[in-house]
Order: structure tokens, then C-alpha cells, then sequence
């Protein structure tokens, strides 16, 4: 009875020698780690948020925005000047060449009075209708001799009966139309008034074909005889045969 005695006294020693221990782990508080810093450093720290150097640079940051606008309207400027210098030579240029016109204007106008005043005259008019009956008979000659290209001859035909077909007023009166091989004469025949509205409609409509016209009016009385000479550029004749 006594040796069970002892046991359980030691037993409950045990137990309690451990429960005493495992209470002291838990109870005692964590060791303190706290690491005290210089107090040199803690304004330094506390006052970074408050630093007046961000203060600054958010100050500045406007500054600079306004320094680059104003460098913006400066460019500007410059260019808008540049291009005002640009429109000032160019209507300097625009009235130097208004005055070259007025001038040429004003030079053509005078030989045409000169011309007007010299035609007054029956002996220069006597000799300018001489020197425009050579010249017509010099290209009588000229167009009765040019070889013919059959080839061409019908093609221009053609568009010149095409083109006098779309003017009523005179597609009837054409009389003889002959082309050889750059050259083509027309006779037309009619009302003289009729000839003069409406001639320069077909030389219009044939003009690309034909550029070089000469004409000559014969009056008896109230119609006329207009026979039209109309050439062609002169590549024309290249490769063409009789």
C-alpha cells in the first residue's frame, strides 16, 4: 500500500512539473526585437513625406508647360512670318507680270491702230489684198502638186463631212471637199451672212484633226464662195505614199 502511495504522488508530481512547464512557454511573452535607431535619423525619416523638394518640382512642372507653349507660339510665329515673306515676293512677282501684260496690251492696241490707220490708206490696202491673192495662189499651187495617201484622204473626209453634218445650218452647203495627203479644200457655198456665223462652229469641230486654216471669201452679191484650206501638222506626211 505504501509503494502505490509513493507511485501516485510521483505521478502526480510528474504532471504537474509538466504542465508548469508547457504553461511557462506559452504564457511568456515574445522577446523584444524592437532596434532602437540613432535619433539622427527619426526627423530625417519623419519629414520625408513633407520633403519641400517634391514641392518644388510639382511647382516647376507648370513652369516648364508654360515655357514649352510659349516655345510653341514663338515656332509659330516664325513660320507665319516666313510665310508672309513668301506671299509678298509672290504678288510682287503677280504685279511685275500684270505690268508685263498692261505693257504687251498696250503695245499690241497700238499696232493694231497703226494697222487700222495704214488700211485707211487705198494704196496699202490695194497692196495687202495682193500680198493675200499671192498667198492664196501660192497655195493653190502648192495643194495641186502635194502627192495623195488614199488611206488618209478617206479618213479626213469623213470627219469633215461628220463635222459639217453637225451644223444644220450649213451641212448643205458644202461643194467640193478634196484632201490629198496633209492638205484638204473645202468650197463651201451660201447665204454670206449664214458662212460668217456659222463657219467658225466647223473650224472648231475640225481644228484637232486640221489646225492650219487659211480661207478665201469670194462675194457675189448677197452669197458668198468660201474656200477653206486646212492643213494638217506635218508629221502627218511622214510615211505616206501617192
Amino acid at each position: 500500500m505504501k509503494l502505490t502511495t509513493v507511485a501516485r504522488l510521483v505521478a502526480i508530481a510528474g504532471i504537474c512539473c509538466g504542465g508548469y512547464v508547457l504553461y511557462s512557454n506559452v504564457a511568456a511573452p515574445a522577446p523584444d526585437i524592437t532596434v532602437a535607431l540613432p535619433e539622427s535619423v527619426l526627423p530625417e525619416a519623419a519629414s520625408s513625406s513633407f520633403s519641400p523638394s517634391a514641392d518644388d518640382a510639382s511647382s516647376t512642372a507648370p513652369a516648364a508647360s508654360n515655357n514649352r507653349t510659349v516655345d510653341g507660339m514663338q515656332g509659330d510665329i516664325t513660320a507665319l512670318k516666313e510665310q508672309l515673306v513668301r506671299l509678298r515676293a509672290d504678288i510682287s512677282n503677280l504685279q511685275r507680270q500684270v505690268q508685263g501684260y498692261g505693257r504687251l496690251a498696250a503695245a499690241q492696241a497700238a499696232d493694231a491702230a497703226a494697222t487700222d490707220q495704214r488700211l485707211d490708206d487705198p494704196e496699202t490696202r490695194e497692196e495687202a489684198e495682193q500680198q493675200r491673192q499671192e498667198t492664196l495662189r501660192v497655195m493653190e499651187t502648192d495643194f495641186r502638186r502635194e502627192p495623195t495617201d488614199s488611206r488618209w484622204v478617206s479618213t479626213t473626209t469623213a470627219a469633215i463631212q461628220d463635222a459639217l453634218t453637225g451644223i444644220d445650218e450649213i451641212q448643205g452647203s458644202a461643194r467640193n471637199i478634196e484632201c490629198r495627203s496633209q492638205t484638204c479644200r473645202v468650197e463651201l457655198a451660201g447665204d454670206r451672212e449664214m458662212l460668217a456665223r456659222f463657219v467658225s462652229d466647223f473650224v472648231l469641230r475640225i481644228g484637232s484633226l486640221l489646225p492650219s486654216i487659211t480661207a478665201n471669201q469670194i462675194d457675189n452679191g448677197d452669197d458668198a464662195t468660201l474656200i477653206l484650206y486646212l492643213s494638217g501638222p506635218s508629221e502627218d506626211l511622214s510615211g505616206n505614199g501617192s
